[in-house]
């Protein structure tokens, strides 16, 4: 008994198989034998998939600049005129007593004023200058763990408030509209790949059910010969497969053709304001990831309408 429940079994197991590579051969040639309507739909996929890619490149290339510049950000005190050199350094190292500065920088007005010369390509400045009007400088390193705006402000504040600083410069302004901004792509994201993922799951449901309806006869002649929904079923979900798996692949292709023609502009444009600014491609495991969760989604959308298909056939 055991050995034949055992090769029922084993032969049941052959069976499944080979009806998956069967549907797997079949699904493949359907899609050859239609190549227009095939091809068309894989393009409204790759189309509707590429717009969040593309916002995802564009937030993860400007939020990577953010970080860049949130670990090269500084706060320059400006002294009063009458405070000397000693009192400059003897200032730093008062200040770098703060749990929240990590370091201090003193800059004498000499230096501070060949490097306004060098920045602003004013060499001949000093000769009609009659005496250095730039005061000593002190440069302020917050820590790492200083990054949200409320430390930021406080931290401004304090600086603010000792007697020998007459000015402090850091601009707060521009990194709150750069994280606002941030935000508002980051939420643009969201909203938008939400909307065309189901656009895309509600296109590859209707092709298949397109595909049901036009083998409506050989479904009944499938069903009324004791076939199980998953049996008819399996078909269709390889079919949701290819327009997952074709439509990702080419929406990855035009994503990276895109990104590489405005690359060359882009980095153009970032030289003539002296930034390294570069759009970002996408990694091969975000890559595979968008494959495969496509893939699956083709998969689920089909599921579901031929499920719902064949509740007319119960």
């Amino acid at each position: 008994m055991k050995r034949r429940k055992n090769k029922q079994a084993n032969a049941i197991a052959i069976l499944w198989f080979e009806h998956h590579i069967d549907s797997f051969k079949t699904s493949f040639k359907r899609n050859i034998t239609n190549p227009l309507s095939f091809a068309f739909t894989v393009f409204m996929i790759a189309i509707a998939l590429s717009i969040p890619m593309s916002i995802y490149i564009i937030f993860s290339s400007v939020q990577q600049l953010t970080q860049h510049w949130d670990n090269d950000k500084q706060i320059t005190l400006f002294l009063n005129d009458k405070v000397s050199l000693t009192q400059a350094q003897s200032l730093a190292k008062n200040i770098i007593n703060n749990p929240f500065i990590l370091n201090t920088q003193v800059i004498n007005k000499k230096q501070a004023l060949e490097d306004f010369k060098q920045q602003m390509g004013m060499n001949a400045l000093s000769a009609d200058l009659p005496d250095n009007p730039l005061p000593h400088l002190i440069i302020v390193e917050p820590k790492t763990a200083v990054s949200d705006i409320q430390s930021l402000q406080t931290l401004e504040a304090e600086l603010k408030n000792i007697k020998q600083v007459q000015l402090v410069q850091f601009d707060l302004l521009w990194f709150q509209r750069l994280q606002s901004i941030l935000d508002v792509i980051n939420r643009i994201q969201w909203i938008v790949s939400i909307v065309l993922l189901s656009a895309i799951a509600l296109i590859i449901a209707n092709v298949i059910r397109w595909e049901v309806s036009a083998r409506h006869s050989e479904i009944e002649i499938i069903k009324l010969a004791g076939a199980a929904d998953a049996y008819v079923r399996r078909p269709f979900l390889y079919s949701g497969l290819w327009l997952g798996l074709a439509g990702s692949l080419l929406s990855l292709l035009i994503v990276l053709l895109c990104t590489w023609l405005t690359q060359l502009t882009t980095t153009q444009l970032a030289a003539l304001f002296g930034s390294d600014f570069k759009l970002s491609y996408l990694t091969i495991t975000q890559s595979l990831l968008i494959v495969v969760s496509i893939s699956f989604l083709g998969i689920l959308a089909s599921w579901i309408a031929v499920s719902h298909k064949l509740k007319r056939y119960t």
